[in-house]
């Protein structure tokens, strides 16, 4: 990543797993080869276990209850994420989670589904 125009972050996106499976971007991200990574909950799972709890089968009726019950455990999550060196970004978009290493990069998303 490099800093642009107002601080602003500019970097490469590494399209169709091109990077590996989730498992081997957050490996990556540990060592540094990589700044950030789009990730599912099976990749956010390899920073952070709880995150397992959001993806019980059968357990909410439903998707208003999966939304109050994610923005309840967000904050705990995205605290349980940095205290391990990372910084997550989530957004509706199924159980995907944006996270880097060591910056302050977010990517905000704003879909529905």
């Amino acid at each position: 990543m490099e800093a642009g125009v107002r601080g602003a972050r500019h970097g490469a996106a590494v399209p169709g797993g091109v990077a590996g499976d989730d498992p081997d971007v957050v490996r990556k991200m540990r060592l540094g080869t990589l700044n950030a990574g789009v990730l599912t909950s099976v990749g956010v799972a390899e920073i952070e276990k709880s995150v397992y709890a959001m993806g019980i089968p059968l357990m909410y009726d439903s998707y208003e209850e999966v939304y109050a019950v994610h923005e309840k455990m967000r904050p705990k999550l995205e605290a349980a994420l940095e205290a391990k060196g990372f910084v997550a970004s989530t957004g509706r978009t199924g159980a995907g989670c944006t996270s880097s290493r060591r910056s302050r990069w977010r990517c905000r998303t704003t879909c529905e589904g």
